[in-house]
């Protein structure tokens, strides 16, 4: 009965040693999701500072069209006066 039981005991830490290798050969050759995970976010990031960029050149464009447009109005009230 006690050799039943070392004997079963065996297996049991022999399949553990088995897992574990295994396992932590599977998360060794693929550290891919992480690495993905990373480069993804970092594209998404550029993304996003990009159209804030795009979005911000639109605004001075409209600024800056809104100030010649009131210098226009100026002059053209400054050539009525005189």
């Amino acid at each position: 009965m006690n050799f039943v039981k070392v004997m079963w005991r065996l297996v049991l830490c022999g399949l553990f040693v088995i897992g574990l290798t295994y396992g932590l050969s599977a998360h060794a050759t693929e550290p891919e999701g992480h690495e993905k995970a990373v480069h993804e976010t970092h594209e998404a990031t550029e993304a996003v500072e990009h159209e804030e960029a795009q979005t911000e050149e639109a605004h001075e464009t409209e600024a800056e069209e809104g100030a010649h447009g009131e210098e226009e109005t100026h002059e053209t009230k400054g050539e009525g006066q005189h």
